[in-house]
């Protein structure tokens, strides 16, 4: 069974323009979701980050997506304690790494040592890592990424195109 998880930035910069990147992220969730429900994937958890890490929302038959609010957003960047978040869930829950598809949503540079985070999170790059950047290309985003290929740059040019990419990635 494979597993999807979207790893959202709900730091202050995503709410300092307004509320344009706000939209754009819960719209993505959105249709992301519903593709994932069509491929009859069970396990969609959404996983936001800003000071602290925690889990928004999980999906179950009974429980559609609510966007994330304005409130929700503000704070630091901490990517790191969103991997560490999932290394927990993972392990607690005895979820394989081979098993999960991770998709990042960002806007810049993520403000922790995420990169010692995901790589306690997946060392070996066996997941499946896409990121999409909502501001400028990040190196937070293309770190996260398992492969060039699932980094997209423009969170309005490049958002079908991410959409594509994610559901040739579920099986």
């Amino acid at each position: 069974m494979q597993h999807v998880f979207f790893i959202v930035d709900c730091s202050g910069s995503i709410i300092a323009d307004g509320m344009q990147k706000v939209g754009q992220i819960n719209d993505l969730i959105h249709d992301i979701v519903d593709n994932c429900v069509s491929a009859q994937i069970k396990d969609i958890r959404v996983v936001c980050f800003g000071n602290s890490a925690r889990i928004y929302w999980e999906f179950t038959k009974d429980n559609f997506f609510l966007d994330i609010p304005p409130n929700r957003f503000g704070g630091r960047s901490n990517l790191g304690q969103a991997y560490t978040l999932l290394r927990d869930i993972l392990n607690k829950e005895n979820i394989q790494i081979e098993d999960c598809i991770f998709i990042l949503l960002s806007d810049g540079e993520a403000t922790d040592n995420y990169k010692l985070a995901l790589n306690n999170l997946d060392s070996n790059n066996s997941s499946i890592r896409l990121a999409l950047s909502l501001g400028n290309s990040s190196l937070t985003t293309e770190k996260h990424v398992s492969m060039d290929e699932y980094s997209f740059k423009n969170g309005v040019k490049d958002r079908d195109s991410f959409i594509s990419k994610i559901m040739d990635c579920i099986k």
